[in-house]
């Protein structure tokens, strides 16, 4: 287990004053709920990443303290142009006991800390136990008041050879409907190189924002493996999800379709029952949609169920509460194909690693929940799914899904989700 320490905790906050205008100043989280800590707790779920970064051979951890530091300069540059996320999340002060974001350039949590070991070894056979030590820590929200929360926290992880680990995490509410996280991890990168992209400009919309549903933030014993599809695997695949109703099945569509009917056929064989009826959403930055399974429908071939969710995404959906009712079994599913990760280069060349497994701690992982991931070299796609115990252990060892799939030698990860 890699000890990581704390070296510093300070908030960083845009180097100048923003909003541009009064209108842009609040969002406000639409979908109210009765119950007013329950409604902060469903905004304030974050979007963990955590990108890698070796050092050039014989660099010490001094040159990692360097690029720390170049990190935190154009960070405050980088935040008067994604000022949402040095906001706060904030309720209980609104006519309506709303929820909202106020931009107020209260800043961003940052904290450095230096990790005991080197970044290769790491690589080499990655903990993933150790995977939320490189998160921000709990207590990122100390100095805000008990109504507050803030929208982004970073960590940069300084390894003893030079290398760095930089890992976000931004609100859920604020990532799926103003700011792109990758978007905002790019422009970073560019400003920490020297290019600073001045007539960038946000386009932001005052419409209220709903929140995930809680229908699919399940909670419990959980188990979280990390399934691993190569390009190759990923064609064979695309070629039997294809259909006359999905002629050209995206690798989304593909993987998703697997993994969604797999997890079924876990799911029922763990609760005893001939047949299950399932909502599953898949959320990616642009859209959230919800396609859904009923018990007395028969077709659960992968061709029939890419088209459902080509269907759902066609339709989208803002707001979920139709799906919140019912006997449903819910999975969920967040998307970070295509959303160009790993062309993340702060001037240290792209990162070897990114991975965005989270922990119930950060409040950034659930049951019944899948995470997708590009690889490094473009085609491959790495899937983080949570499920009960017992669930998991009869989705392992599913062989369709090992057809396509292989589980990774380093194990999983038990949480408990509370």
């Amino acid at each position: 287990m890699e000890v990581v320490q704390i070296i510093s905790t300070e908030v960083i906050k845009p180097s100048a004053i923003t909003p541009p205008s009064k209108t842009l100043k609040s969002f406000k989280l639409g979908a109210p709920l009765d119950d007013q800590s329950m409604l902060l707790s469903v905004a304030s779920l974050y979007v963990p990443l955590t990108l890698f970064y070796p050092a050039k051979p014989r660099a010490s951890f001094h040159v990692g303290l360097e690029r720390a530091q170049a990190l935190k300069q154009s960070l405050a540059q980088t935040l008067t142009r994604f000022y949402p996320l040095a906001g706060k999340i904030r309720s209980g002060e609104d006519d309506d006991g709303g929820v909202r974001v106020d931009c107020d350039d209260s800043g961003v949590c940052y904290v450095e800390a230096r990790v005991k070991c080197h970044l290769s070894r790491f690589l080499k056979r990655p903990e993933y136990s150790a995977l939320d030590t490189f998160l921000p820590a709990e207590d990122g929200d100390k100095g805000l008041d008990q109504f507050s929360l803030h929208v982004a926290k970073i960590q940069v992880n300084i390894f003893e050879c030079g290398g760095i680990a930089v890992s976000v995490l931004v609100s859920h509410f604020v990532n799926d409907g103003v700011v792109s996280l990758s978007g905002f991890l790019r422009d970073w990168a560019g400003s920490t190189r020297g290019f600073c992209d001045q007539a960038f400009s946000l386009d932001l919309s005052p419409d209220e924002l709903n929140p995930m549903p809680m229908k699919f933030l399940n909670k419990g014993k959980a188990v979280t493996s990390r399934l691993i599809f190569d390009s190759e695997a990923i064609d064979s695949l695309k070629a039997i999800t294809m259909s006359s109703r999905v002629q050209n099945p995206t690798t989304m569509e593909a993987v998703s379709s697997l993994i969604w009917k797999c997890t079924m056929e876990s799911l029922r064989t763990n609760s005893g029952r001939g047949s299950i009826s399932c909502a599953f959403m898949l959320s990616t930055r642009s859209r959230r949609a919800v396609a859904t399974l009923c018990r007395d429908e028969s077709k659960t071939e992968l061709d029939d169920l890419a088209h459902r969710l080509r269907g759902a995404v066609r339709k989208g959906t803002n707001s979920c509460s139709e799906y919140e009712s019912g006997d449903l079994d819910y999975l969920g599913c967040y998307g970070w194909c295509n959303g160009g990760l790993y062309e993340v280069d702060f001037g240290w060349g792209r990162p070897a690693w990114v991975t965005s497994s989270g922990s119930p701690v950060h409040k950034s992982v659930f049951l019944n929940s899948i995470v997708l991931v590009e690889t490094r070299w473009g085609n491959g796609v790495e899937a983080w799914v949570t499920l009960d115990e017992t669930s998991m252990a009869h989705l392992v060892h599913n062989q369709e899904l090992l057809t396509f799939a292989s589980t990774s030698p380093q194990g999983q990860i038990r949480w408990r989700v509370q």
